[in-house]
């Protein structure tokens, strides 16, 4: 259906596909997946944020990012991870990331504790699909996620999982 959708946009918006018989290829460049804690009131988040994003600075290691996210931390890994830290006139902001995917916590409006998950690069994650081999052959396994829209599905129930991940090891603190 979102494909449809999709193409019946790109031929009102954009004739000349249906002029030189074209068609579009739809994939993800990149992607969120926000869980919101809504508070009563100001003062109660606010009691005990500052000390929680204190604790977070110096209680998160690379191995806890990994696993937020669904991995394992493994001496071979190559890529960036790590924590920052900013304020910002909208609240303070802590970021967690490893690789393309990166996890935040932010207070917004000082009522809002919001846990967002991002990705710019969808194959980081892997899902159990088909897989088609060079000889032709197919096997269902676990493979690197397609950057189609067809993966977001499965693309939400690992940022939805990432964001739980998250949300217990801070609920623990």
């Amino acid at each position: 259906k979102l494909q449809a959708r999709l193409d019946h946009f790109a031929q009102t918006y954009c004739p000349v596909i249906t002029t030189l018989a074209l068609s579009y290829n739809w994939s993800i460049m990149q992607a969120e997946y926000a869980t919101d804690l809504i508070f009563k009131s100001q003062d109660t988040l606010q009691a005990f944020y500052p000390h929680l994003l204190e604790t977070l600075i110096q209680a998160v290691k690379p191995a806890d990012i990994a696993t937020f996210l669904g991995r394992k931390l493994v001496g071979q890994y190559q890529d960036e991870m790590g924590n920052r830290f900013n304020v910002r006139w909208l609240g303070r902001c802590l970021r967690h990331h490893m690789g393309p995917v990166a996890i935040k916590m932010y207070d917004k409006f000082n009522i809002i504790l919001r846990l967002e998950c991002t990705v710019t690069n969808v194959s980081f994650f892997k899902q159990y699909r088909q897989v088609h081999h060079r000889d032709g052959s197919t096997s269902t396994k676990w493979a690197p996620m397609k950057k189609t829209i067809y993966s977001l599905p499965a693309l939400q129930e690992n940022l939805r999982a990432a964001n739980h991940r998250y949300h217990k090891f801070i609920s623990a603190i």
